[in-house]
């Protein structure tokens, strides 16, 4: 029996991405399959960035007899226009869904269609070797705890599957993807997980549902030796490639865990991984409280290699902070980014949520003001939305309220209304008439950019270890390329706080249109400034290092 896992393309964020990430969670299933004898194949089409077309192409070439879709919202449409063109020619092969989205809507799935056989249900290493095994013993499927299935007229569910206490026994990450796709010469990152589960419950997450159905295991993580030792190995294996990522991925939802048990883990995981002496450098993400009570420990890691983290930042004011039950404050908010930019530890504020369902224009002032205090503004904050997520909290509450649009489904996260009529106007606005895709390109590698003047500041402080007065040129020779980079984001703030105005005190689309042309104008104009700067910048680096090899 042969097995093909299967990721389609997330179109709108492959066209942002130029690196590609591996799917560890295929290659945790894929490893098991392995072990437990059982043929498989990867098709990761946003690895490679495949449209549906060449998807399908690619799975009939591989005779499968069974297809496992790992699924979120945002390609659950082409997953099915995948999974209806190859049941038109193969009727008989068994195809299951998994993953953190369908994990909290398996029967609405399983009733609108028709061709898929099963749901898992959050973790889904275990499940799918005793699924695959049972669908070729022909063993019925009412034993098979993580499952929800169809059997004949019915939807039968199984109830989740109490996930396994250590992580170890998961086994490895099967790598098979990243090696492919660093031989055909993508740019490639590393991916690895320490530890699973979240001991927050934030509004609008279901990330600490789906790892912690039975509420008795919110937060699990590896042993240390063993984190070490696959980070060892993977440099070993890996570093020979010019096309790999030089930044390492965690994907723990909270690196930085502030229980005791997290906090002795983060003391072992740095003095291990200092002994250890890799030259790397790394990404995590953690909460901005976590960062402003444990600053001794981000120093600590930060000399192990910690050049970037993802901040759960969503909002910009206390009252939306307080509809996502994220239990820190806006002063906290300042102090990390203060900190950070200190420490020039770059950050990410990918899940900063401009609107939510109950947002007034006031609070998106503050917002505003608040991305411009923390020089932090970006064209996708424009138009960030909530989404509503399958099981999240404010899901259910916006469910029973009047805001939901008749075309709201599990994957329509988005369709639904504000509650005040003017953010609704303002919102639709900018949404139809905003040449979007052109700017966001442009903000993203100004935000790419910033993150390379840190890893090059970073790099240069290890090779003169610590010259201050060689890292002071370093720093004046930013300043010009900085003051341009700070003056784009005022430009994204001028707009949004115009366009406020304007549904506040005077609508008027003609106006709209020539702010948004004056805006679009201005900010590509800014770019090409940008660029000129970043060459100047460039050459100055250059003479710095040259000059630090010559002594």
């Amino acid at each position: 029996m042969k097995v093909g896992l299967i990721f389609a393309k997330i179109g709108f964020l492959r066209k942002m991405e130029v690196i590609s990430n591996e799917h560890i969670g295929l290659g945790y299933i894929a490893n098991l399959l392995k072990i437990n004898g059982i043929e498989f194949e990867i098709i990761d089409g946003h690895f490679f960035s495949l449209g549906v077309e060449e998807m399908v192409k690619q799975i009939e070439k591989g005779k499968f007899d069974v297809l496992g879709f790992s699924v979120l919202y945002s390609n659950f449409e082409e997953t099915i226009e995948i999974i209806d063109s190859i049941k038109k020619n193969n009727p008989s092969i068994f195809i299951y869904l998994g993953g953190q989205h369908v994990s909290f809507c398996p029967e609405d799935i399983l009733l609108e269609n028709k061709n898929i056989d099963v749901i898992m249900l959050g973790e889904g290493e275990f499940t799918t070797v005793e699924l695959i095994k049972a669908i070729e013993n022909k063993i019925d499927f009412s034993k098979i705890k993580g499952i929800v299935y169809r059997k004949k007229d019915k939807i039968l569910n199984n109830g989740w599957r109490k996930p396994t206490l250590l992580i170890e026994d998961y086994g490895d990450i099967n790598r098979e993807i990243l090696e492919k796709g660093l031989e055909e010469g993508l740019t490639c990152s590393i991916n690895v997980m320490a530890g699973r589960g979240c001991v927050f419950n934030c509004s609008f997450c279901t990330g600490n549902r789906i790892f912690n159905p039975y509420q008795n295991c919110s937060w699990r993580v590896r042993q240390v030796d063993t984190v070490i030792n696959e980070l060892v190995c993977l440099i070993r294996k890996y570093n020979k490639y010019n096309n790999l990522y030089e930044i390492i991925n965690f994907c723990d939802l909270n690196f930085v865990n502030e229980t005791s048990k997290g906090l002795m883990w983060i003391d072992l995981f740095t003095k291990k991984l200092k002994n250890a002496n890799l030259d790397i450098f790394f990404y995590i993400m953690t909460r901005v409280d976590s960062i402003v009570h444990q600053k001794n420990r981000i120093i600590e890691l930060r000399k192990c290699g910690l050049i970037q983290i993802e901040m759960g930042l969503e909002a910009g004011n206390d009252k939306g902070l307080s509809v996502y039950n994220k239990h820190i404050s806006i002063k906290q908010s300042y102090d990390a980014v203060n900190f950070l930019r200190e420490q020039r530890i770059d950050f990410g504020m990918s899940g900063f949520i401009m609107y939510h369902p109950y947002i007034k224009l006031e609070d998106l002032r503050q917002n505003a003001i608040f991305l411009k205090k923390i020089e932090y503004w970006k064209v996708m904050f424009l138009l960030t939305k909530m989404a509503l997520y399958p099981g999240s909290e404010i899901t259910e509450k916006v469910k029973k309220s009047e805001l939901l649009y008749d075309t709201y489904k599990h994957y329509e996260v988005y369709d639904y209304r504000f509650e005040d009529e003017k953010v609704e106007l303002l919102y639709n606005a900018l949404n139809e008439r905003l040449p979007f895709d052109l700017l966001n390109e442009i903000s993203e590698s100004i935000m790419y950019l910033e993150l390379q003047l840190n890893l090059i500041y970073r790099k240069i402080e290890k090779l003169v270890n610590y010259d201050n007065q060689i890292l002071d040129k370093v720093v004046k020779g930013e300043y010009s390329l900085k003051k341009e980079i700070k003056e784009s984001k005022n430009i994204i703030f001028s707009f949004f706080m115009k366009a406020i105005e304007l549904v506040e005190v005077n609508w008027d689309i003609k106006e709209f249109d020539s702010c948004i042309a004056r805006f679009s104008l201005e900010y590509t104009k800014k770019n090409d400034t940008i660029v000129e700067e970043y060459e100047k910048y460039s050459i100055n680096i250059n003479k710095i290092v040259e000059s630090i090899k010559s002594v």
